[in-house]
């Protein structure tokens, strides 16, 4: 799975460069004739038959609009009918996903994203699909339509939006064994969990079932990320094909949680006794490099309280924010079973019935929920994908102002009714107005331009998408940043199991070279890490302070052992992070992974004109939390900084970002710094 995705994710990007170097110039998108006043409601509806034929001779007189059951007047009313897009020379292409994205925008053009649940589709599902999927694009998409293809294991930043379908058909092609569900490949997470707890009776169901959970996670993760990220393309209805068998929605299930020498055998091994604080040996894991089965246990508790019906809840309800609509692909046609029978877990007969009714109840009811249409149950899927493309291609655009002028957060609901007989109606249920709190942080940036203001969440999933670098297994990690015309500040820190060797124990002897695009060396430093000491902090002088270094090139050689090379890529304007627990000395954090026990710590240099901002902890939607930090002045190290603590016992384990602001002459600068609840 790991090597299908790099192939995947190669070639996304060889897609992207493909589109970039075949575009023409862009011509200037036309300008809406829709009114976008802060109350102006914009709403698609698809109308038609009780057969699923469309209905193309609606008037303004046919329809009716009500918010909240409450009678409406539409202002703005027009029928949509797309044509195919004609040969794909004819399609002109952005120039940049930055202006792809700003065309997108405009409301008469369409966005599709193919979503491929890379987890959940068969490799057989995945071949089937290919040559439909590319009858149907062919089909669907019109001349000022956009659309972009996104695995379960990308970041939405990683989507590009084109109006060629050319070589988006050919990487589903090349690449038809994308499916990997009851695939033999594993993550190394997966791998872990039937280590740890295949020598148990029963513990290889419970490895498997782990497994599910996780890829399930995941998958819903994604998706939420998704619809983000359109959300802050356009407000206009976007698109999502689905290409996935479902999801069983796991519940909280404590008999996960229970230790496996419950469950009829086995006897849990004992915790390890280290030296702890002081010299002292205690009982238990080092609390930064945890052994691998308490990784694997931490995971189970963490699983085993998973409750996938209420994420996959708040999806649709982000979903109808967004005004995304779903279009879920069941590639595995008509299903007698859920399970194959050469997987190494076989449930009952009676458990899988009800597995391939929820994964199909969960797909129907995403559809419905989010005003799209589900294909599932059926081997013609031609005929399934047809009617899709045909519930696309033909559609009215309305427009009306929302009576509701205050600023409550609430959803309201939307309602649109056609007065024909045997008609049958699908547009946006609703949408949830905005909160005084989201108008105040909107009034932060309403003097920059409008793409500043989009680029808003996929600044977000930017940020994150960091996080997925992380080398579980690296001997050392590394962390660097540059505030332009300052000296370039270098962490690093070496994870217990590193440190626990006898070469590692003994010091270690760090060289960092900072080297700019053509590879010329512009600034060196040294550094030495005492016997028994696992982190440092350093500063390099740079040749040229104004300019941020291209890579930093990090070389640890311990005491007695092969030296380890590393390098990153600086990050231009971002703090210094550490870590503390208890009353400890706090140590620098190069791996943005902590524990709910430690607290953050951040550093952040400021220029002789800037002050200190604000703090604030973002959840990985980008939404703020009421968590936060105060920060304060500090001088240290020959400089000023902006530092704080924020204490972590609060947050489950997931995902986040700190959101630092400082101010400098009127303006104000602000970072997202991504990190990791652990355990």
């Amino acid at each position: 799975m790991i090597r299908l995705a790099a192939a995947l994710s190669l070639a996304l990007t060889a897609t992207a460069l493909l589109i970039a170097a075949q575009q023409t110039p862009a011509v200037a998108p036309r300008q809406p004739t829709f009114r976008s006043e802060a109350n102006y409601i914009r709403v698609d509806a698809f109308i038609a038959t009780r057969d699923g034929v469309a209905i193309e001779d609606l008037t303004l007189a046919d329809f009716e609009l009500l918010e909240d059951g409450v009678l409406q007047k539409i202002e703005a009313f027009e029928h949509v009918r797309i044509q195919p897009a004609g040969p794909q020379v004819a399609r002109i292409e952005p120039n940049s996903q930055q202006i792809g994205h700003q065309m997108a925008a405009e409301p008469r053009a369409r966005v599709f994203v193919l979503f491929l649940d890379v987890d959940h589709v068969p490799v057989e599902g995945s071949y089937r699909l290919k040559t439909a999927l590319a009858a149907m694009l062919t089909r669907m998409l019109g001349v000022d339509d956009f659309i972009g293809i996104l695995t379960s294991r990308h970041s939405p930043t990683d989507l590009i939006l084109a109006r060629k379908t050319a070589l988006i058909e050919e990487q589903l092609e090349k690449y038809w064994y994308w499916g990997q569900m009851h695939g033999l490949s594993l993550h190394p997470d997966e791998t872990s969990y039937l280590a740890c707890y295949g020598r148990y009776p029963g513990g290889e169901t419970v490895a498997y079932e782990m497994i599910a959970r996780r890829r399930e996670k995941l998958a819903l993760d994604a998706l939420r990320d998704l619809v983000v990220y359109l959300r802050g393309v356009r407000e206009e209805r976007k698109a999502v094909l689905i290409l996935t068998a479902g999801w069983p929605l796991f519940r909280p299930d404590l008999r996960l949680a229970r230790p496996l020498g419950s469950r009829g055998g086995g006897v849990m091994a004992p915790p390890p006794i280290i030296v702890g604080p002081g010299g002292q040996p205690r009982s238990g894991d080092d609390p930064r490099e945890p052994s691998q089965q308490t990784r694997c246990d931490q995971h189970r508790l963490e699983l085993a309280q998973i409750d996938h019906w209420d994420a996959f809840q708040r999806l649709m309800q982000d979903a109808n924010r967004a005004n995304v609509s779903f279009y879920p692909i069941d590639p595995r046609g008509l299903v007698v079973f859920d399970t194959p029978i050469s997987a190494p877990a076989i449930p009952s007969l009676t458990m899988d019935a009800a597995m391939v009714r929820a994964r199909q109840t969960s797909l129907r009811t995403l559809a419905e929920e989010t005003d799209g249409l589900a294909v599932v149950s059926t081997n013609n899927l031609v005929e399934g994908l047809r009617k899709i493309s045909a519930d696309l291609t033909s559609y009215y655009l309305l427009g009306y102002y929302s009576p509701n002028a205050s600023l409550d957060g609430k959803y309201h609901r939307i309602t649109v009714r056609v007065k024909r007989p045997g008609a049958v109606v699908r547009a946006r249920k609703g949408y949830r107005a905005a909160s005084r709190d989201e108008v105040a942080r909107g009034a932060e940036v309403s003097a920059a331009p409008p793409a500043a203001a989009r680029a808003g969440n996929a600044a977000a999933a930017s940020a994150l998408n960091r996080l997925s670098l992380i080398r579980p297994d690296a001997a050392m990690y590394v962390h660097a940043t540059h505030e332009r015309g300052g000296a370039l500040w270098v962490a690093g820190e070496i994870p217990a199991a590193t440190a626990r060797t006898d070469a590692w124990a003994r010091g270690v002897r760090v060289s960092i070279m900072a080297v700019d695009a053509s590879g010329s060396t512009v600034g060196v430093a040294r550094k030495e890490i005492a016997p028994g000491q696992r982190d440092f902090v350093t500063p390099v002088a740079l040749d040229d302070p104004a300019v941020t270094p291209a890579r930093v090139q990090v070389r640890a050689e311990p005491a007695g052992a092969p030296a380890v090379g590393l390098e990153v890529a600086p990050l231009a304007g971002a703090p210094l992070l550490m870590r503390r627990s208890g009353a400890a000395t706090p140590k620098a954090a190069a791996d943005f992974r902590f524990f709910r026990t430690e607290e953050l710590i951040y550093r952040w240099p400021l220029a002789a004109s800037e002050s200190s901002g604000r703090v604030r902890v973002l959840d990985r939607a980008g939404e703020g939390m009421a968590l936060s930090s105060s920060p304060v002045e500090q001088s240290a190290d020959g400089g000023r900084w902006m530092t704080g603590t924020l204490t972590l016992a609060p947050l489950v384990n997931g995902d986040y970002l700190l959101e630092l602001t400082k101010q400098a002459a009127g303006a104000t600068k602000t970072v997202l710094v991504p990190f990791r609840i652990a355990r």
